[in-house]
């Protein structure tokens, strides 16, 4: 992902908040698993909420952990960037440089 890294940021905050909405998402899930009903499909239902609710949080864990990359991967990005503008910097005022050493190495 290449790019402004406040953008790339913002993808690592909506993932983060993704994260989030999925945590409680999953807790409204495995509270529908208390409930007072009892016979075999019931127990079949409480399994099947507590599956449920397990792979929401283990989606969430996974989108916290790619919101963190990605802010690892802005910050990289931010720096390759200031990398760039240092080097063209430097290679803008070459050409002076370079001049400036061959006028002055002929006049000797």
């Amino acid at each position: 992902m290449l790019g402004d890294p406040e953008q790339i940021r913002l993808v690592s905050r909506r993932l983060a908040v993704d994260a989030e909405h999925l945590r409680r998402l999953a807790l409204e899930v495995a509270a529908t698993g208390d409930l007072a009903w009892r016979s075999p499909a019931a127990d079949l239902f409480r399994v099947q909420v507590v599956a449920r609710a397990g792979g929401l949080r283990c989606r969430a864990d996974e989108l916290e952990a790619a919101a963190r990359l990605v802010a690892v991967h802005a910050q990289a990005v931010e720096g390759a960037r200031t990398a760039v503008i240092r080097v063209a910097a430097l290679g803008a005022s070459l050409p002076e440089a370079v001049g400036g050493a061959l006028r002055g190495g002929g006049r000797r």
